[in-house]
């Protein structure tokens, strides 16, 4: 009886683990196009959920492309918010171009792509949910691009300081 008991308690930690949602793995900032896929139709891509972080000062582009089949839809989530759907393409001829790269989908007009941007301090977790042409499996790439906010200069002190003397000396001469 002992032992079935702790079979039991084996095959229901076994199933509990299972049932666990995936770990977001960090993406790589600034590395240039990683590819994914999406296996099943209106459902997250095997890379999913994407994880980073900002600090203060830095903003975030998250690009996704189609470069294979004319017709594939992504859409951006968080915590169950739409953030972005692709932007469609229309009249294109249904061509397959997979270069294994990711820039030539990005560049050309006739495939899908979201370029979304983050901004203040934090860590983000989303993910890309999409359907391929027709429910059919899709390959697509995606990248971010962290950029830091460009450094406002302080004015200098002797500058400041010269033009408070000119202008006392302004005054002062206005007043004789």
């Amino acid at each position: 009886m002992f032992q079935n008991c702790r079979k039991s308690l084996l095959a229901l930690s076994v199933l509990a683990t299972m049932s666990l949602p995936a770990l977001a793995a960090p993406i790589a900032e600034n590395t240039g196009w990683v590819y994914d896929n999406l296996s099943v139709a209106n459902a997250p891509t095997d890379g999913s959920p994407y994880v980073f972080s900002l600090s203060e000062g830095q903003t975030a582009s998250f690009k996704v492309t189609d470069q294979y089949v004319v017709g594939d839809t992504f859409q951006l989530f968080s915590a169950g918010t739409l953030l972005a759907t692709s932007i469609a393409y229309a009249g294109a001829a249904n061509t397959v171009v997979g270069d294994g790269r990711g820039e030539i989908g990005w560049l050309s007009t006739t495939y899908e792509k979201i370029d979304y941007v983050f901004s203040g301090v934090g860590i983000y977790t989303f993910n890309i949910v999409g359907d391929g042409f027709g429910g059919l499996p899709a390959g697509l790439f995606v990248r971010l691009d962290i950029t830091e906010a460009a450094a406002v200069p302080e004015p200098a002190s002797f500058a400041l300081l010269g033009i408070g003397l000119l202008g006392v000396s302004a005054m002062r001469r206005r007043k004789s």
